[in-house]
């Protein structure tokens, strides 16, 4: 069995997750923050899409280096 010789990458982040209503008996829209753990970086996202995009990139970065 082979040690790894560096440690694995990881993060740790805080999702919050809300719904906001223009109209009380309307649908609802979600919005999403996304606070890094590490260094308190928080990002706002409008849509679960675009958060998911965020994570994939940021994991892709996490990865290279």
């Amino acid at each position: 069995m082979q040690i790894p010789k560096t440690s694995p990458r990881y993060c740790a982040f805080l999702l919050r997750c809300w719904e906001e209503r223009l109209d009380p008996s309307g649908p609802g829209t979600w919005r999403y923050t996304l606070e890094e753990v590490a260094g308190g970086e928080r990002h706002g996202f409008a849509s679960l899409e675009v958060l998911i995009a965020y994570l994939k990139q940021r994991l892709e970065e996490t990865h290279q280096e």
